[in-house]
């Protein structure tokens, strides 16, 4: 009898080591909470708005963890086991200033549903705009317009109508007379009137005098609908190797730099770069080699994701009438070409 008591009581003292040996990593990613037991690797994760701190007031020093109003550990974590995401330990006054600024009024990161509509695009320079003559059908790859002039074969084509509220984008294949052969089919029954611009795609021009804006809505006639865009992918050919020091293989990287930024009534700019260096400090960057025979060709590949928990935790949100803008400030006509695709989704609230 006493051998079992004394065996229960050294299981009951493993018990209480064990959970004492605990140490948990509390800290915020993008707007999600994470609270990770680092000896047994549990991990309780959830939105800044649903992850919860209650103090147990007999104590002062210890805390529950709810998750939507729900328990998640049934036992109590003492501040003293509590480190942050640097492994700095907490104090009652650390954490609860952090308990403050994360979770108090947060969202969620995934603000939108996952079943509105995808929207792929190229940034695009407005150079013409005009007017479709004839009412298209679904399946169509031809439409004419009112004015031709300036308008090429390669161009990137949007078609806007405002009442419909719908939009087409596509690149032109061939040009007679005043018929453009496009080489995506129209996706709905635009009428005659609605409004057209076309443009180049590619960045590889000179901005060194005056700048050159490429945009995503690079048009005054804006449709009803916002966009949430959440990654960027940079595709750049050169015609010889590239290196952190230049930018594509322009050598010493450009003056004035590549900017992007927001156009929303006023101006807000997000980043510039001068060399793939400073690309690949904010994007996940891939040289590509003409000796590599998986790649065939020099330049790189680079993206830039906003929207996720272990991204930078936002969405870029374009309203009716904003823009995001890509400005050319160098000289880049040396570059074989060089695109930028967003990636977005229409916001469906």
């Amino acid at each position: 009898m006493k051998k079992i008591l004394l065996i229960s009581f050294f299981i009951i003292i493993g018990i209480f080591q064990s959970q004492a040996q605990s140490v948990w990593k509390i800290y915020k990613s993008g707007n999600y909470i994470y609270v990770h037991d680092t000896i047994n690797e549990q991990l309780i994760e959830g939105g800044a708005s649903s992850i919860e701190f209650r103090k147990i007031l007999h104590t002062d020093t210890a805390y529950r963890i709810f998750k939507d109003g729900v328990d998640q550990l049934n036992f109590s974590i003492d501040v003293s086991d509590m480190i942050d995401v640097n492994n700095i330990p907490f104090t009652v006054t650390t954490f609860e200033s952090f308990k403050e600024i994360n979770t108090s009024t947060s969202q969620d990161v995934f603000v939108q549903d996952q079943h509105s509509p995808v929207i792929i695009a190229y940034f695009s320079l407005l150079e013409e705009e005009t007017l479709l003559t004839n009412t298209v059908a679904i399946g169509d790859y031809d439409m004419t317009v009112d004015v031709i002039t300036g308008i090429q074969v390669g161009e990137y084509v949007s078609i806007f109508n405002v009442a419909a509220n719908r939009f087409y984008l596509g690149i032109i294949l061939s040009i007679s007379v005043n018929t453009l052969t496009m080489d995506t089919q129209m996706d709905f029954a635009y009428p005659a009137g609605s409004f057209v611009s076309s443009g180049s795609r590619n960045m590889n021009v000179d901005g060194s005098v005056t700048p050159v804006i490429f945009g995503l809505r690079n048009t005054d006639t804006a449709i009803g609908s916002s966009f949430d865009i959440t990654k960027l992918i940079f595709t750049c050919l050169t015609s010889t190797a590239v290196d952190l020091s230049k930018f594509g293989d322009i050598a010493g990287g450009i003056t004035r730099g590549l900017a992007l930024r927001k156009k929303d009534g006023e101006y807000r700019n997000i980043f510039n770069v001068k060399t793939n260096g400073d690309i690949s400090n904010i994007m996940d960057f891939e040289s590509q080699s003409a000796t590599n025979p998986s790649h065939g060709q020099d330049g790189f590949i680079a993206t830039i994701t906003f929207a996720g928990q272990n991204e930078i935790g936002v969405t870029l949100r374009l309203a009716p009438g904003e823009d995001l803008q890509i400005i050319i400030q160098d000289n880049q006509t040396t570059l074989l070409s060089l695109f930028v695709i967003a990636e977005e989704h229409e916001v469906v609230d």
